[in-house]
């Protein structure tokens, strides 16, 4: 359904869609919902045939504009899933807002000095974190006793477990000697939307982390012992201090939850992972997190019920059996179809002969446009005249952007961040800056907000230089008073304009642009970089907006060479942060920067092709020359060409750092995937052909089947056509 986007309200009224089947006495073995990320065994919310109906539903799409937001909403029936036997994988406990989890409460039996921490989880990557303390990690929290308060006491952390920012497994404890941490983190980065057997175990010497049985990293502690007499409390999904108090919230669900007293091998593991594992010795605590109907969470071995808050029981839970994931190869059409006479037809395949349930998703693929983003870098020496520059350059390069918004089409302005150089000593120089950036603000014919723009926040905007949180000016003259109204701007994070993000494009062509402060790691000391809280409000901004392009703008993001090398230039720290946290967002496009006086750019691939770009110029003598960047994209050769000209002195630039040109992709915006139809009890091996109604001829239309069985749900490739 293109009108969930992702949300998190969305994805809580799917659980309570499934546990309403359930009561019906069904139970849902797949996904549905919108056409984002596949859902390895997740809540059907989409379309579906109803119990006792002939096998397949079909919705027809809206031929003037693709099936996008403002088509009506399909039907929705009871889900008939596959035949899965009597392995029904039941219940798992939801989480997914700050402050949910289960408190099991100061129990001293659960205080080990070796142990192993296993669960199934299906992480969705937006929760809040968890800090262990100095020296830890900060997790969404799996399973916990303690956390970050004090050391060298009882209140020091015997262990705590889960998934850091980057979609790492990660653990640690603080020491009997001295409450130093220990802290180990995976390589392997988890499939958001996916089921995984996760576990850490402590052998009194050496942490191993697994994932899916498999073993993923392993620290060494150099002998240091856990602080198994901590009188911190036991948490499910969050963690707790020695008053009880919570911090961090895992986002997704967890289920089957155990620890043990001593650390499970790999074979241990694999054997109890989707059965009742064969020798229970050690086994201290287990939580099944199956439905109940009031707020206790039941524990089967030592009777350690733990008090939920918040968070709900949603279906399915993890799978029960190991099989393989079933599979969708799309057959016709090919290039085109008539418009009148559209069938989608899929070769289905799963490797368990299992009972499958095929859904067919498409959407129109709107007619794209050129157009152009305008990127400011550093502005500093023009706002305080030293270095060569002078506000009028400043005042030039928006002047000439305001006046050639129409025709250039300049959709948006980006500034890189330190606007200024004196960020709490001279207000004249956010004077400087409020007068260049208003000219951006006078009314265009076609938009009476004028041209949206954002602004992050550099080094030199913060009152004391890199420290974080000092924004005092900045918000007083770029704050959320600036920007609330105005259509273009998406929000903020916080109560401060810090990290925040604005919405624009060209027809079909929409972007979301993201802003960060400057986030240095080790600036001030005890600064790890970039909020983790932060990074999964950006992920969630991006998810929310699956039908926008994301631009990432941050200060820092790549290191300048200063050798004129400057393709596969490095990431900074924090620009490394931020791309590992953000790069399994499939809209993510660009990432601009500044900070550095180069020219530089990379290029990345993860669940996208991510272009990386830098531009500063303040050290060339003139304090930038009053040079910017305009990034203008071909969207009809797949194209984005990249320019560098001064207003002030009317000049193009023509090296290859200056003017250059990159692929990207822009052939998929335009809206979510609708719902076609569904086919239920389909027999692996055969094929399934369901027509699409309603296409225009002329229109180039995009499709994949989504194919579940009774453990997994798979999105298979994308195809596209034309309507004839």
């Amino acid at each position: 359904m293109g009108h969930c986007k992702g949300t998190q309200a969305c994805i809580r009224g799917s659980a309570q869609l499934a546990i309403a089947s359930a009561l019906l006495g069904v139970v849902g073995c797949g996904t549905g919902g919108s056409g984002g990320r596949g859902d390895d065994g997740g809540v059907g919310s989409g379309d579906s045939t109803a119990a006792g109906s002939s096998g397949a539903t079909s919705n027809a799409a809206d031929s003037s504009d693709g099936g996008h937001d403002d088509a009506p909403l399909p039907d929705m029936g009871v889900p008939v899933p596959p035949t899965c036997g009597d392995d029904d994988p039941g219940a798992a406990l939801e989480l997914v807002g700050a402050g949910e989890g289960v408190h099991v409460g100061l129990v001293p039996a659960l205080g080990l000095a070796e142990f192993t921490l296993e669960a199934w989880v299906r992480w969705d990557g937006y929760g809040t974190t968890a800090s262990s303390g100095v020296g830890g990690v900060a997790v969404e929290p799996i399973l916990s006793k303690g956390r970050g308060e004090d050391d060298g006491s009882t209140v020091d952390c015997n262990y705590v477990f889960g998934v850091d920012a980057q979609g790492h497994l990660a653990a640690d404890f603080e020491d009997l000697a001295s409450g130093l941490n220990h802290p180990v983190t995976g390589t392997a980065v988890l499939e958001t939307g996916a089921w995984h057997h996760v576990a850490a175990s402590f052998d009194g010497s050496n942490w191993r982390l697994y994932l899916d049985g498999s073993l993923d990293a392993t620290a060494s502690t150099d002998g240091a012992s856990p602080r198994n007499d901590s009188i911190q409390h036991s948490g499910i999904g969050t963690t707790y201090d020695s008053m009880g108090r919570a911090a961090g919230s895992f986002d997704g669900r967890i289920d089957d939850a155990r620890i043990w007293d001593r650390a499970l091998d790999e074979a241990a593991l694999q054997a109890g992972m989707f059965a009742a594992p064969p020798d229970t010795t050690g086994l201290v605590a287990h939580w099944p997190l199956d439905a109940v109907d009031d707020g206790s969470v039941p524990e089967l071995v030592g009777g350690f019920v733990g008090e939920r808050t918040g968070g709900a029981w949603s279906l399915p839970g993890r799978p029960r059996i190991a099989s393989a994931s079933p599979s969708a190869t799309n057959l016709a059409p090919v290039e085109t179809a008539p418009s009148d006479a559209v069938v989608l037809s899929v070769q289905t395949a799963d490797a368990d002969a299992d009972e499958l349930r095929v859904e067919l998703w498409g959407r129109a693929i709107p007619e794209l446009e050129s157009f152009s983003i305008a990127v400011l870098p550093d502005t500093q020496y023009y706002c305080d005249g030293t270095h060569g520059g002078s506000a009028q350059m400043f005042y030039d390069q928006t002047q000439w952007l305001a006046d050639s918004a129409e025709s250039l089409d300049v959709r948006a302005v980006l500034h890189v961040g330190d606007l200024v150089d004196d960020g709490h000593t001279y207000v004249e120089e956010w004077m400087v800056a409020q007068n260049a950036l208003e000219r951006l603000e006078d009314a265009l014919p076609d938009r009476p907000e004028g041209v949206a723009y954002g602004v992050a926040v550099g080094n030199h905007d913060q009152a004391t230089n890199s420290y974080p949180g000092q924004t005092g000016f900045y918000n007083q003259y770029f704050g959320t008073t600036r920007f609330e109204g105005r259509d273009y701007y998406g929000g903020h994070f916080g109560d401060r304009n810090d990290a925040s993000f604005i919405t624009f494009g060209s027809g079909d062509t929409q972007f979301v642009a993201l802003f960060f402060e400057y986030d240095q790691p080790g600036t001030p000391t005890d600064n790890t970089g970039p909020d983790a809280d932060v990074l999964a409000w950006a992920r969630r901004v991006l998810a929310d907006h699956p039908d926008h392009y994301g631009i990432v703008v941050q200060h820092s993001c790549l290191v300048g060479t200063g050798n004129g090398v400057t393709v596969d230039t490095p990431f900074s720290a924090q620009g490394q942060a931020r791309w590992q946290a953000l790069r399994g967002e499939p809209n993510l496009r660009l990432m601009v920067c500044g900070h550095v006086q180069d020219e530089g750019r990379r290029t990345d691939v993860a669940a996208s092709t991510v272009h990386s770009l830098l531009s500063d110029y303040q050290f060339d003598g003139m304090g930038g020359s009053g040079k910017l960047r305009l990034m203008s994209f071909r969207a009809d050769l797949g194209e984005l060409e990249v320019q560098t000209y001064s207003p002030h002195f009317d000049q193009w630039y023509e090296t290859d750092d200056a003017h250059f040109v990159l692929p990207i992709d822009l052939d998929h915006g335009g809206g979510e995937f609708e719902l076609i139809g569904t086919v239920e009890h389909v027999q692996a091996g055969s094929t399934v052909d369901l027509p699409w109604s309603g296409l225009a001829a002329g229109g180039r239309y995009e499709w994949f089947a989504r194919v579940t069985d009774c453990t997994h749900s798979v999105d298979g490739p994308r195809s596209e056509f034309t309507a004839e």
